[in-house]
């Protein structure tokens, strides 16, 4: 193994490291890092939820983030290109709830869902979605982003109940406790 690590004329420090077994180097898909292909930058969607396993019939609440990636890092994107409304999928058998969404500038979006309480139990997909669109009298086709995913299912929340009573009076300084647990 070869390492080497070298500082730049402003103090930034790189490294890099190569082993003699190595054939093609380190390929991204080796540690799960998404990369781009195209060159444009490429658009990364996350979805931030308070929980991901609910009942149904309770709300869920979600923060949404859009994020450009550059050869530099990650940008905002421009507040025109980000996604107007959140589509929830559920995965067996389509059926799909629409949730609008409000920007705070190009940040973040904050939504929530209320699960039917018919829905059907499963794991549901989040996508953000932006209708198409004119830009610069060009058509542009409309774009969906996955996310994120929740799951939906019937559970119980094991819950125990205990009761510790003392003594009823006053006591200061007592020699003993008397206490009982029921």
């Amino acid at each position: 193994m070869v390492s080497a690590r070298k500082a730049d004329a402003h103090g930034v420090t790189d490294a890099a490291f190569v082993f003699s077994q190595w054939q093609k180097g380190i390929e991204a898909w080796r540690f799960n890092v998404p990369t781009a292909n195209a060159p444009a930058p490429e658009v990364r969607a996350s979805t931030v939820l308070d929980r991901t396993l609910l009942r149904a019939g309770e709300t869920v609440s979600m923060k949404h983030f859009v994020r450009l990636e550059t050869s530099t890092g990650l940008t905002l994107a421009a507040a025109d290109a980000l996604p107007t409304r959140v589509k929830i999928v559920h995965q067996g058998s389509g059926q799909e709830f629409v949730v609008a969404l409000t920007w705070s500038g190009a940040r973040s979006a904050l939504s929530s869902w209320s699960i039917p309480a018919a829905a059907k139990l499963g794991v549901y997909d989040i996508f953000l979605e932006r209708p198409a669109r004119s830009v610069a009298g060009q058509a542009e086709p409309a774009r969906s982003w996955h996310s994120g995913e929740l799951r939906v299912e019937e559970f119980r929340v094991p819950l125990v109940q205990a009761r510790v009573s003392g003594p009823k009076g006053i006591t200061v300084a007592p020699r003993s406790w008397p206490w009982r647990c029921s």
